[in-house]
């Protein structure tokens, strides 16, 4: 065997073969070195001694391995109990906790349903509240119906008999408007009558003078002849007079 060592620290060395590390000459004086053979009696001690030291090795190591097992097996025991006894509390303290949840939310629970009988309860009172409510508003609004169809029949009951009195107002106005005017037509018919008889007396009496004995006593003089027209002028102006008169006669009451 060869043992090369490479001191990279130290200073190069000069290389020769005087030269050599320890572990060299360690190596290679180990192998110089002359066994000489072993008797029989000599590897039976061997192998005996070797047989010894391996049984003394294995109870040794399997006195070691007892001792820790035992140890380990004690730790685990340990461990394991004080796990059983953490676990223990945990599940004591979560069964407490468990419990006090229960009794909180059955309390809760409690309340929540006296609360909701509560507004059950409200609910149901305001609900017939407006029940009655609804069954007053619906007892008001039949009334008032009522009240307003027989206010409806008497209002059509009352402009009947209003058309009826109107009809019959417009019936007599018309009778009496017909009467006044055949009234006024007899009127205005008499009074031409009456100023006509009084025109043709005073024509008459006009023509009885013109015609009297004064006319001798006048000098001769040359008659004038009428002027064309005079009659139908005086006849014209007679009848605007007479117009006159009817109009004045039928404007007075």
């Amino acid at each position: 065997p060869m043992l090369i060592e490479v001191d990279v620290k130290s200073p190069p060395r000069v290389s020769s073969p005087a030269v050599k590390s320890p572990a060299q000459i360690r190596l290679e004086s180990r192998c110089i070195e002359e066994k000489s053979p072993k008797s029989p009696a000599q590897i039976q001690a061997s192998l005996e001694n070797a047989e010894q030291n391996r049984k003394a090795l294995l109870q040794a190591r399997s006195d070691s391995a007892r001792e820790q097992f035992e140890k380990a097996k004690t730790v685990c025991t340990k461990q394991q109990e004080a796990f059983n006894e953490m676990t223990n509390k945990i599940a004591e303290d979560i069964q407490t906790r468990l419990t006090t949840a229960e009794t909180i939310r059955t309390a809760a629970t409690e309340k929540i349903q006296e609360k909701a009988a509560a507004e059950s309860v409200k609910a149901k009172e305001a609900q017939a509240k407006k029940q009655q409510s609804m069954q007053s508003l619906q007892d008001k609004d039949g009334k008032l119906r009522e009240k307003l169809t027989a206010a409806e029949e008497r209002r059509i009951a009352f402009l009947n008999e209003q058309k009826e009195k109107a009809s019959a107002i417009v019936t007599h106005a018309k009778d009496v408007a017909a009467q006044q005017e055949e009234k006024e037509t007899q009127k205005r018919e008499e009074l031409r009558r009456e100023i006509q008889t009084k025109l043709d007396s005073a024509g008459s009496r006009r023509a009885t003078s013109l015609a009297s004995p004064a006319k001798a006593l006048r000098p001769k003089t040359p008659a004038a002849s009428p002027a064309p027209g005079a009659s139908t002028a005086v006849d014209a102006s007679t009848e605007n007079v007479v117009a006159a008169a009817i109009e004045a006669a039928a404007s007075s009451p």
